[in-house]
């Protein structure tokens, strides 16, 4: 099916997890003893739900989201915005399309308020805090600072930080891409290679105040399509927020929290 608002892709959705739930229990009985006719029958879903996920890939929409402080830069990114239960959430299996990103760009970290209904989705999402916060390992770096910004997802608040180098240091291990398991980064041959880290709720600062006026974090305004850097900490409305303090999972509904991923 085609996706082409917000009732079609819950439509789509649902259609999909009933077939990953239907792959799950036909690939649950072929670990014990499966016929021709089941393997041939798992082999169509999982075909159908490749084609599935392209179909989604395809779908989303490229987001202006960020901007880098140093070149000035617009970040245009790949996002589902209309709530967790996309499969751009799929903490071990995301489904997202890679865009280009300024040659400044460094990583993205992010965090969700949890507002309303929660969505529910066969998958394990892990989409950060309830709150933003900053790492102040990454910002401690001459080369590196920060840039939050502002937007909602589904009927919840979410924050992205993306975290921007003039020349990212050499041998800096980077943080997971926002909601996944792993980050990429350009070797020196630039070669895209791959890590993983996984943050420690003690790693974050939520006091964004002073990061800001250190001239170390930038904000833009919520909903502010110009993408306008501010600097100054006066009026910033992410700063003292209140709410959840602590690394946020959902799971089929459920949500639950901890000091590590």
């Amino acid at each position: 099916m085609r996706i082409t608002n917000a009732q079609e892709r819950r439509d789509f959705l649902q259609q999909y997890f009933i077939k990953l739930e239907q792959w799950r229990e036909y690939d649950l009985t072929l670990l014990q003893e499966g016929s021709p006719a089941e393997e041939a029958a798992v082999e169509a879903l999982q075909e159908q739900l490749a084609a599935m996920r392209d179909e989604y890939e395809n779908w989303l929409p490229v987001v202006p989201l960020s901007r880098c402080p140093f070149t000035g830069e617009a970040v245009n990114y790949c996002i589902d915005l209309l709530g967790l239960d996309g499969l751009w959430w799929n903490y071990d299996a995301p489904v997202r399309r890679t865009g280009e990103l300024p040659h400044t760009y460094f990583a993205l970290d992010g965090a969700v308020t949890l507002q309303g209904s929660i969505d529910n989705a066969p998958f394990l999402c892990k989409p950060g805090a309830g709150v933003p916060g900053v790492l102040p390992r990454l910002l401690a770096q001459e080369e590196i600072q920060a840039v939050i910004s502002s937007f909602p997802i589904g009927s919840h608040q979410g924050y992205a930080i993306f975290y921007f180098a003039q020349e990212a240091p050499e041998d800096m291990v980077g943080v997971n891409t926002w909601g996944t398991c792993i980050y990429t980064f350009l070797d020196g041959e630039n070669m895209v290679r791959w890590g993983e880290y996984d943050l420690h709720i003690d790693e974050y600062d939520f006091e964004l105040g002073p990061w800001i006026e250190a001239g170390k974090l930038h904000w833009i305004k919520p909903g502010d399509e110009s993408l306008t850097l501010m600097t100054s900490s006066e009026n910033c409305p992410y700063i003292g927020l209140k709410g959840n303090r602590e690394l946020q999972r959902i799971e089929r509904g459920e949500v639950w929290s901890g000091e590590t991923y």
